[in-house]
């Protein structure tokens, strides 16, 4: 794995941020550091830090560093919810939630349990977000060992300080994980879980796992609209005689399972009811083979993903981290089990007993029957299934009982070595084969796939899934892409059996960009280094664009007052995340000690970021300006600012990559570069910075 981590509370980004590859300049890890060390991108960076030192201002007007650090950290505060999870909303685009992983005592009934969820809570957090915002996760591991978090489902950047889980954070440190929600991104059910090789296993059964929803899975079915929806946490640990896990354990012995921390919970319906079931097995082991006594479940997605049509059904197998959504039409008065059925995963696998997970209560006046949604209401799946492929691969796992040993095409797991080279813009066929005699669970981070084929099979296109069941002695095909440019980067594919996970059931994929020469790729250490913004003092030429409301805006609308301007897209994962929130931030605050100032965003994706997709974008960010036009028109805005635009097309894909500089700058009134910022600086640091020059420009004036 890669080295320990030492992080303070925000995570370096890369300063070079590109919609297509981003990577990182020495070692792809995140790089402690506090917020006085203010990365300066020129000399003239400098020049002014200097200036600003030598300004006469009074050492107790600068708050303490660290001080502001923390004062930038706002945490979103959480309710809980009929279901019994503290529940975290986004709220303006921005969610920030605060996880401490430490041991502590959690009750199951009458069983006391020694655990390490997170904050204490053994169904874990459940945060609620919408495509387009950011979240913040600033992870507190008060654990005796390292840890970390994937993003499980997630189609979003592999490179810290997002879903990287080839990082490890060590005991007694925190990291903040950023991520933007793509507003390509599926509406639905995911979660986030320990990803450390090697513990993960003990680590999620010990709670280390929450819940993600990604808002709007029902909009398609508006007869839908306002019914009950119950979020489902499937859970389960072995507790030992002294409350505590044992260190060897089968998952033959007992068992308790729990939905949102609680054993066999009542959950209640009245006749005819339709309700909306949303079940997450965030299980590190177990199969659930489940059913609702006398009534049907009407599976709408997998894996966060909506199917075709409702899948009626009454029994759904769902794998270790599999999700699965449906909708329950209550019957006649009575009481049911919710239940999962006895399990055996094969010969050389596990035989586990089922059990009465939930118990639902129907009662009470029967209401007015809901029309459920028809096929024709259910969008068209992604276009995957009738794209060429590209590539054909076979995935192979085996294992070794005696030694304890999981392999996938007879390797185990190392972070250090890339199995999988996969150039960005390629679809492409993989068959998982699975030689042992029982059952795995094939999982890839950052997209999904559809399956095509079980055991040579045609399978009916019926949707996408991330997470599946591998037969015991049989295969799969699936069919994924891999277009999406913020992928790039390496992460992994593995069998979601988190004791085979642990055991060496993993492997490396890396997507790259074929437009890049191959050897910025072939160290694990030395990806494509930093970009250096071109040193000019002033806007070096005119230029034209459009805000978002389709108004003009050209180099003379940024003289006469301050600006702070900086380079990005919409849809950004990486250094956007922490640039715009911070640059606006920043500009809010100065306007309220009267200094006037605007905040200006220069899209570098204008084949996709419209005129709409600005004004969208804007509506988050009070007083942001947001500036489009043609990619010419861009060019022209880059060369007048000086900063690295670098768009590649990807041959035969409607696709491509741009390199850019995502540095905010400062312009003074005259249209003259007064200071520049990276894009990880804390807003308050900027708003010090910029009030000093602004101020005292004041005092020259007079």
């Amino acid at each position: 794995m890669k080295s320990k981590l030492t992080c303070v509370l925000v995570a370096l980004m890369p300063l070079g941020c590109f919609i297509g590859c981003q990577q990182n300049a020495a070692n792809n890890t995140p790089t402690a550091f506090s917020s006085g060390d203010v990365a300066e991108a020129s000399p003239q960076q400098a020049a002014t830090k200097q200036e600003s030192d030598s300004s006469g201002a009074d050492s107790k007007e600068v708050a303490d560093e660290r001080d502001l650090d923390r004062a930038s950290w706002e945490p979103t505060k959480g309710e809980r919810s009929e279901d019994g999870l503290m529940t975290y909303r986004s709220h303006k685009g921005v969610l920030r939630v605060d996880l401490t992983a430490k041991q502590t005592t959690v009750k199951f009934g009458d069983t006391q349990y020694q655990g390490t969820p997170f904050n204490g809570d053994y169904a874990g957090p459940l945060l609620r977000v919408r495509r387009g915002d950011t979240i913040h996760v600033r992870l507190n591991n008060q654990l005796r060992s390292s840890t970390n978090l994937h993003f499980h489902g997630l189609g979003v950047s592999p490179l810290p300080p997002a879903d990287d889980v080839l990082m490890e954070i060590a005991s007694g440190e925190q990291y903040e994980y950023v991520l933007q929600i793509p507003i390509t991104e599926e509406s639905g059910l995911f979660w986030m879980h320990s990803h450390d090789h090697g513990r993960s296993q003990r680590q999620v059964m010990n709670g280390l796992s929450g819940t993600l929803i990604i808002e709007g899975q029902l909009d398609p079915f508006p007869q839908l609209k306002g019914i009950k929806e119950r979020v489902l946490v499937l859970k389960d640990t072995i507790p030992g005689k002294d409350g505590r896990l044992p260190r060897d354990f089968s998952l033959s012995d007992p068992i308790i399972r729990t939905v949102n921390g609680q054993v066999n919970p009542t959950l209640e319906i009245r006749p005819n009811e339709v309700q909306f079931w949303r079940v997450a097995n965030q299980s590190a082991n177990l199969y659930y083979k489940l059913a609702l006594e006398g009534h049907e479940l009407h599976v709408l997605a997998r894996d966060g993903m909506r199917t075709t049509k409702l899948l009626p059904t009454n029994e759904y197998l769902i794998p270790p981290a599999s999700r699965v959504e449906f909708l329950v039409v209550g019957g006649k008065a009575g009481t049911y089990k919710f239940a999962t059925a006895d399990m055996d995963t094969g010969p050389d696998g596990d035989q586990y007993k089922g059990a009465t997970i939930a118990t639902m209560v129907c009662k009470g006046d029967t209401v007015d029957p809901i029309k459920l949604p028809t096929p024709d209401q259910f969008p068209a799946i992604d276009e995957i299934a009738t794209q060429k492929v590209d590539h054909t691969r076979e995935v192979v796992f085996t294992e070794n009982n005696k030694a304890h040993e999981f392999y996938v095409d007879g390797k185990m797991f190392d972070p250090k070595r890339v199995d999988t080279r996969i150039p960005l813009g390629s679809v492409e066929e993989w068959t998982i084969t699975n030689n042992t005699k029982e059952l795995h669970v094939f999982h890839i981070h950052q997209g999904d796939f559809l399956v095509t084929k079980i055991n040579g099979e045609a399978q009916e296109a019926n949707g996408l899934r991330d997470t599946v069941s591998v037969p015991t002695g049989g295969s799969l095909t699936l069919k994924m892409d891999f277009t999406e440019p913020f992928i790039c980067g390496r992460f992994v594919y593995h069998c979601h059996l988190m004791e085979h996970e642990d055991a060496g059931m993993v492997a490396v994929a890396e997507v790259y960009d074929p437009t890049f020469p191959k050897d910025n790729y072939d160290d694990f250490y030395s990806y494509v280094p930093h970009l250096p913004t071109l040193e000019i003092k002033k806007l070096a030429g005119p230029f034209e664009l459009r805000d978002q409301s389709n108004r003009a805006v050209s180099q003379q609308d940024l003289s006469g007052n301050y600006s702070l301007v900086t380079f990005g897209y919409t849809t950004c994962t990486g250094s956007c995340t922490t640039a715009v929130p911070n640059m606006v931030r920043a500009t809010n605050k100065l306007k309220e000690s009267g200094l006037e100032i605007t905040p200006y965003l220069v899209s570098v994706d204008p084949q996709r970021d419209s005129v709409a997709a600005m004004e969208d974008y804007a509506k988050r960010f009070d007083g942001l300006v947001a500036l489009t036009g043609s990619a010419a028109q861009v060019e022209q805005a880059a060369i007048a600012f000086g900063v690295l635009y670098r768009p590649r097309p990807l041959p035969d894909r409607d696709t491509y990559s741009v390199l850019h500089s995502p540095d905010i700058f400062l312009l003074d009134p005259d249209g003259n570069f007064v200071a520049s910022f990276r894009d990880n600086v804390a807003s308050e640091k900027i708003t010090q910075r910029v009030r000093l020059i602004m101020e005292g420009a004041k005092v020259a004036m007079k």
